[in-house]
């Protein structure tokens, strides 16, 4: 069966036709799902800082790691407004289970886990119901954010389009279904730009942890080379830029990488003069810190709970 016709299966069958409904697109589209380049030119530089490298950023990852942890730990709670007005607890067979165990693959606290690593990360979490033969929601599963787009119809009424982009050896990749909305459950970080789209704390926390990124790739080339700067090689006036493009070649093959720190002879009145390294002029650890308070900023984490600076 057709992962789209599995879908409507498990939904309650529709009273009357829905209207055609139209994609939304709140300002320049979906910009919580978009990563844009670090600066200007990167992208012409084959240079972009992709989702999943800022997501595995260790203080992204930390941040994303207290908060979904610590949220999994929380158990489900079913609860009615009472006669006053007030919210009580309540037990109620038809959704114990589904609360106990939400679908076949995760436990609660892995589905909670999902729930909320879907708002950090697209600031929207799609979580689609499942129904039995009684109409009763039996199975809960969070969707994949960037595989969902809200429609909106003439009148109003709120849609979901869902893409399936699962293993190709299913067959089924590239399937779609839009199913109304009261067949999903959205829950979404602040809308800025519009009310059914939230924006992920980890798009306010880009521009920092790109610049962080930036800095650890720079440092890994300065230690792989030793943490030994270059230098300049200068010639008397009068030398070709031939005789200095091979002068450049021997030097990076024979003194650089694995045979750094061989003597280097050069004549015909050549100087080396290395290039000094000063920590105190780039004070990266103060510029690591300073974005990673930043970070910790945008998700809302205290910085010494992931180890960053002192209670």
């Amino acid at each position: 069966m057709r992962i789209a016709d599995r879908i409507r299966s498990w939904l309650p069958k529709a009273k009357a036709a829905e209207p055609m409904p139209v994609p939304v697109n709140p300002r320049a589209g979906w910009t919580s799902l978009m990563v844009h380049e670090p600066f200007a030119g990167a992208w012409q530089r084959n240079m972009p800082v992709k989702m999943g490298t800022m997501a595995c950023y260790s203080t992204i990852y930390a941040c994303m790691a207290r908060i979904s942890g610590d949220v999994s730990k929380l158990p489900f709670r079913f609860k009615r407004v009472d006669s006053n007005g007030l919210w009580q607890v309540e037990r109620n067979a038809a959704y114990s289970a589904l609360l106990r165990k939400p679908n076949h693959y995760q436990t609660a606290g892995q589905f909670r886990s999902d729930w909320i690593q879907s708002k950090l990360q697209a600031g929207n979490a799609y979580i689609l119901k499942e129904y039995d033969e009684r109409g009763v929601v039996s199975k809960l599963y969070v969707l994949d954010p960037t595989q969902v787009q809200v429609l909106v119809g003439e009148a109003g009424t709120v849609f979901y389009r869902i893409t399936y982009n699962g293993n190709s050896l299913s067959g089924h990749s590239g399937e779609q279904i839009t199913v109304p909305a009261r067949h999903i459950i959205h829950d979404r970080e602040m809308a800025l730009f519009h009310p059914l789209i939230g924006v992920a704390p980890l798009e306010a926390a880009r521009l920092a942890a790109t610049k962080n990124v930036r800095i650890q790739e720079n440092a890994s080339e300065f230690f792989a080379n030793g943490a030994q700067p270059g230098g300049l090689i200068s010639a008397p006036a009068g030398m070709s830029e031939t005789d200095a493009a091979a002068l450049k070649k021997y030097w990076d093959d024979n003194f650089t990488g694995t045979n750094r720190g061989k003597v280097g002879v050069i004549g015909a009145d050549m100087k080396f003069t290395p290039f000094a390294f000063k920590s105190i002029d780039s004070q990266l650890v103060e510029q690591l810190r300073y974005s990673d308070e930043q970070i910790c900023h945008a998700f809302g984490i205290p910085p010494f709970k992931i180890g960053i600076g002192s209670i």
